[in-house]
């Protein structure tokens, strides 16, 4: 606060630094003591640390890292995965599930090394969203007039499209020290009911227009 000269800037400022103000949520964790990784799961991730959540958790961890590695260095995988969760797993719980599905070599003792390319198979390609709906999926309801004209027409007739844009939500604040980064927790978009919803709702010509699929570019 050394340079703050006015109760505006105080507040700015604060706001800035908000998670430095909820350091109890860490506190909780303390991931120096014992069942530290049981706490952090039903703080951060919202799930009970067992078997099945843990094998899930780390499962879409090491699905999102092929995703992206296909996605910036060779072809989209799969244009409707997405990563679940609000947080990823411990080292541990990766660490134990690469060991306990290692392949068993010849002699039945010794452990092969993990082929995480194995998962690029567990992919299914699907289509891409269109334009007109991609903004309906990311764009807050502040925003709507960068979607399409009628979309109140299809805000209106459907609760659960309203679901979709709380006036009130919940933000990751765990481990993050700036503001910026906790992120909003909001509801997970289903795209087909958006792609239902959108169906018999009228384009203006230029929105069908700028809703054309175009064609993949690789360089």
């Amino acid at each position: 606060m050394r340079d703050v000269k006015t109760e505006e800037e105080r507040r700015k400022t604060l706001l800035k630094y908000l998670p430095l103000q909820y350091l109890n949520i860490e506190d909780k964790i303390k991931p120096s003591e014992s069942g530290w990784r049981g706490r952090y799961y039903d703080i951060c991730l919202n799930s009970q640390y067992n078997d099945e959540n843990r094998e899930s958790v780390v499962v879409q961890y090491l699905e999102s890292l092929v995703w992206t590695f296909h996605y910036y260095f060779g072809s989209i995988l799969s244009w409707d995965w997405f990563y679940q969760y609000e947080y990823g797993p411990t080292c541990l719980d990766i660490y134990n599930y690469l060991e306990d599905n290692a392949n068993t070599g010849a002699s039945m003792r010794v452990k092969m090394t993990y082929d995480i390319n194995k998962i690029k198979g567990t992919f299914k390609l699907g289509k891409p969203v269109k334009q007109q709906e991609l903004l309906i999926m990311v764009l807050p309801l502040e925003s709507q007039k960068y979607m399409i004209n009628n979309f109140k027409q299809v805000y209106n007739n459907n609760d659960i499209i309203k679901s979709y844009f709380p006036s009130k939500y919940r933000i990751a604040i765990p481990y993050h020290s700036m503001y910026w980064e906790c992120h909003p927790i909001l509801p997970i978009i289903n795209r087909d009911i958006i792609k239902k919803c959108m169906k018999g709702v009228y384009l203006t010509q230029d929105e069908q227009k700028r809703n054309m699929m175009g064609v993949d570019f690789v360089k």
